[in-house]
């Protein structure tokens, strides 16, 4: 991740049910839990832009 406001915008366009939450925030409280994340995820930066990780399941199968 390239500057810490990706993980907004991935928050706003993959996690439905988060983005939902955030936006009946009121638009102060809103605000700060945007900064608190902002802030959680600039301390995450690594010599390539900012490293989050995340929980992933890939999983594969056949159809019979």
């Amino acid at each position: 991740m390239e500057r810490p406001e990706a993980l907004l915008d991935l928050i706003y366009a993959g996690a439905v049910r988060v983005a939902m939450i955030l936006e009946a925030q009121e638009p102060v409280r809103r605000a700060r839990i945007h900064e608190a994340i902002l802030a959680a995820v600039r301390l995450r930066a690594g010599a390539t832009g900012f490293e989050i990780r995340r929980p992933v399941v890939l999983a594969c199968g056949v159809r019979r």
